[in-house]
């Protein structure tokens, strides 16, 4: 897929979308079913541009494409904005009799009615243009960001005695030059086995200044984002962004979002109090004029401890993790749970070799697409994420959804390519985005519900697949030893569960934290002020360990150049809650396929048929609440 492809191919379907829109504001049906088919019509092609690009600009290697995508992605955000303040349609939509509309049509036409309002729909034409031109500079403003963060890789040279304590596999993969150096990069694959086990304190605080000094240009960059995004809010209507990208999530207003994280801070306060005391005691006993642990020192004194405690290393688990194993488990895992088959193909659309491509059946029929491209390289998205491909309808068009990771690569590794456990966790989080997709995408049958019913919900079937990661019986069908072949013994595991929730308490204020500070970043009062001050004076007051002097976050935190998370990074908490509150519906244990079924229909399946409040609650039986979460988090150590 060429440069040349993408520009051709994106032009083309962005015609046809403009064609679609002049007919539908030049003619449109007078019949209530008709105008709703041409409404959704519209809607699903304007998605597979968008959907499509998304993907592309991170992931593929070339730079010429990428620039395509960024090019074709602007033309698509005015576009979009162009049909969501389209007075015909917004009259039209307006004066169908919606009582005699099903309940999921209904509410198809209700949530694109709230989203052209929510673009100004309202506004004289004077504003409307306005606001259409600060979506345009919102769109480049976030591509330079994410572009500037994609390429920004940096290599720390370290002696080699910084890697004393990482795993053998690790430091054979870091030879030491002619001068006695190791290279270690900010790639997070790269990093975080140092950052966990270096005994060298000097080393580990030298990769974490330098993978928090990325993107300089970004500060500039972000204060601009944020201005752009204030003033948009403001113009149409809000007080702040803040309140404009909380109101149609279950989060609802910044004031409801202030206030469950108050509640969970309570609840994780005296949980963290007991785990930051235990990581400062093994701190000083390495140091004894420690006074508090620095946060990039976060996942070394964690690891320790859990060693002490619970006897657990992880670096025993390492030899039992090997990718493809890993990788097909998690397949098989998803298989038995959910009813899902995964056969390889080869698709005509190709941006990397490394990508692994599967088409999906669901109950034994055909139901979608999965692509796997999970190795780090050059120009690539440098976390974890899942993306849409294709926007999955029932009978009309099957989804097509795509995990992008920077896990060891088995062809580029000089031996196995084994995974830290976390990183596991991390796999099957983010899997657990591409049942959800694949799921809903062969039930939701109108274009506005193809997505989950509110964001802010998106992240809690992903946790919630994370809890398999830990059970012995799954651990026990693939984690075998890459040397011996022995399966990963039963107390090892027994010690890994018993290690597992120690540090959640740290873990949650520190989550609390940067939900808070994605919050005031985007708040009225804070507009005009310095991203880097905003967010150290919140750390400075939330958390318990010692800030790096100089850094340029939170213009390198990943998360701000999307709408998604801008002000909601709290989304992650929220879904904790109710990832949790899920758990208590498996009262025969996590492979109940009755209940993963069950599970998979009421929850996964709704998409945004539904509120989200009320797919839980269907699953459950009562509404959802946060009382397994807090008390897992009470008794986390």
């Amino acid at each position: 897929m060429t440069a040349e492809e993408i520009r051709t191919r994106g032009e083309s379907r962005l015609a046809d979308v403009r064609d679609r829109l002049a007919r539908l504001e030049a003619d449109a049906p007078k019949d209530s079913d008709a105008l709703l088919r041409d409404v959704d019509e519209l809607q699903l092609a304007m998605t597979n541009v968008t959907s499509q690009l998304g993907v592309l600009v991170n992931v593929h290697p070339d730079l010429a494409a990428r620039e395509a995508c960024e090019k074709i992605q602007l033309e698509a955000t005015k576009l979009n904005v162009r049909i969501a303040q389209s007075r015909p349609i917004y009259d039209a939509l307006s004066a169908i009799d919606q009582g005699k509309l099903d309940p999921h049509a209904r509410r198809a036409v209700e949530l694109t009615l709230m989203d052209m309002k929510r673009a100004g729909i309202a506004l004289d034409e004077t504003k409307r243009k306005h606001a259409q031109e600060l979506r345009e500079r919102i769109t480049q403003l976030s591509q330079t960001y994410s572009r500037n963060l994609r390429d920004d890789v940096r290599t720390v040279e370290l002696p080699l005695s910084a890697l004393e304590g990482t795993p053998a596999d690790y430091r054979g993969a870091h030879p030491a030059g002619a001068d006695g150096m190791v290279k270690v990069t900010t790639d997070p694959p790269d990093m975080a086995p140092l950052m966990a086990y270096s005994k060298d304190a000097a080393a580990r605080l030298a990769l974490s200044k330098a993978y928090f000094d990325r993107a300089r240009g970004n500060i500039e960059v972000f204060d601009q984002l944020r201005h752009a995004r204030h003033e948009l809010a403001q113009a149409l209507g809000y007080p702040s962004f803040a309140a404009y990208n909380l109101e149609d999530k279950m989060m609802g207003s910044p004031e409801n979002l202030d206030r469950f994280l108050d509640d969970v801070r309570a609840a994780a306060k005296a949980p963290a109090e007991r785990q930051y005391a235990a990581l400062l005691d093994i701190a000083r006993r390495e140091d004894p004029s420690t006074q508090r642990i620095g946060a990039w020192d976060t996942q070394y004194y964690v690891a320790r401890a859990k060693d002490e405690r619970f006897h657990f290393d992880p670096r025993e688990v390492r030899p039992y993790l090997e990718y493809n194993s890993v990788r097909q488990a998690i397949l098989d895992l998803a298989a038995q749970l959910f009813d899902l088959t995964f056969t390889p193909y080869d698709p005509e659309e190709i941006w990397h070799e490394d990508a692994e491509h599967f088409s999906v059946t669901l109950n034994g029929k055909p139901a979608g697409f999965i692509t796997l491209d999970m190795h780090p390289r050059p120009g690539k998205n440098k976390w974890a994420t899942s993306f849409g491909y294709k926007l999955g309808l029932k009978d009309r068009q099957l989804p097509h959804n795509v995990l992008v990771c920077n896990f060891p690569d088995p062809k580029a590794s000089k031996g196995p390519a084994l995974m830290e456990h976390q990183q596991v966790v991390t796999f099957f989080h983010e899997f657990g985005h591409l049942v959800h997709g694949i799921v809903r995408g062969n039930v939701v049958e109108w274009a506005r519900l193809g997505r989950p019913a509110e964001n802010d919900f998106m992240e809690a079937p992903s946790r919630f697949l994370e809890d398999y990661v830990f059970e012995l019986d799954v651990l026990r069908r693939f984690a075998k030893h890459v040397e011996t072949g022995a399966v990963i013994p039963e107390d090892l595991v027994r010690r890994l569960q018993a290690a597992r929730d120690f540090g959640d308490g740290v873990q949650v204020e520190q989550m609390t934290m940067r939900s808070r500070q994605s919050l005031r970043l985007h708040d009225d009062a804070n507009i005009d002020r310095d991203c880097r001050t905003i967010a150290r004076e919140v750390a400075e007051r939330e958390t318990r360990f010692e800030l790096l002097d100089v850094t340029n976050w939170p213009a390198n935190w990943e998360h701000m150049s999307s709408e998604a998370y801008a002000a909601a990074y709290g989304t992650y908490v929220w879904s904790d809650t109710i990832a949790a509150d899920i758990r208590t519906g498996f009262t025969n244990g996590l492979m109940d396929i009755d209940a993963a079924h069950r599970y998979r229909d009421l929850v996964l399946a709704p998409g945004g048929n539904i509120p989200a409040a009320d797919a839980v609650k269907n699953f459950l039986g009562r509404p959802y609440n946060t009382n397994a979460f807090k008390e897992r988090l009470a008794k986390s150590g």
